[in-house]
């Protein structure tokens, strides 16, 4: 059995305890993410959708509400948090196990391949991005951190300047005394993350790139500093 790190049973631990209350936290975070992958559903007419790191299935709850004739599923980890989930009315079938990183399906098996807040939390998120880019046939919807728009004005810009100079990384690693990661009672265990570094990722097979704040529809001029949380629509659409 594969070694679990320090991290990975830490985060398994906060989901298991939060799991009951969950949905009371973040639902207002991605009602506008919802809002946009609404209208995706709707102009591309897609007829199966594929939500990594689903927790309770909140936004598997939804996709099914606005469209009840479309295939999804949703795949969580934390046994708890799918629990949760069946009690509250997604089918077992539909909310089940699964690694992001290691998915399941077949090559371009689902129209849209979507996550809500998850590869902040993951040690390895590349590897996630290139699985959901791997199983999706006309697109991918993420929705996630930018790190570097997050802060107050000098903090961001000194976030900048550290990742000018290539020093970034090494100031994680000094600021968390080398666990890389931090933990905090709100959000349990997450990274250092942007979802602009995903970029090159999902323009190899999605060359159409539409990127959007993440959490209204307020104008910034300058995403990449400006903006705490984005999400990516990368179709070929």
């Amino acid at each position: 059995m594969e070694k679990r790190s320090e991290a990975s049973l830490k985060q398994e631990k906060y989901y298991t305890e939060t799991a009951e209350i969950y949905d009371r936290r973040g639902v207002e975070e991605i009602s506008y993410a919802l809002f946009l992958l609404d209208g995706y559903i709707k102009r591309s007419k897609c007829k199966s959708v594929l939500d990594i790191g689903s927790g309770t299935g909140r936004a598997l709850h939804e996709i099914a509400a606005s469209f009840p004739e479309i295939k999804f599923i949703g795949i969580e980890p934390n046994e708890a948090m799918r629990s949760v989930g069946h009690k509250r009315g997604i089918p077992k079938e539909k909310l089940v196990y699964g690694d992001a990183s290691k998915l399941e399906f077949k090559t371009d098996s689902f129209d849209v391949v979507t996550e809500f807040g998850v590869l902040h939390h993951a040690a390895n998120p590349r590897a996630a991005v290139q699985e959901m880019v791997r199983v999706a046939r006309r697109g991918v919807f993420l929705c996630d951190s930018n790190n570097w728009g997050q802060g107050s004005a000098l903090a961001r810009a000194v976030k900048f300047v550290l990742r000018k100079c290539r020093l970034w990384k090494l100031f994680i690693a000094l600021s968390t005394r080398g666990k890389i990661y931090k933990f905090s009672e709100g959000d349990g265990v997450f990274y250092s993350f942007s979802l602009y570094e995903m970029l090159d990722i999902v323009s190899g097979k999605f060359p159409k790139i539409y990127i959007m704040n993440g959490d209204s529809p307020r104008i910034v001029y300058n995403g990449i500093l400006q903006a705490p949380g984005i999400c990516v629509l990368a179709t070929k659409d």
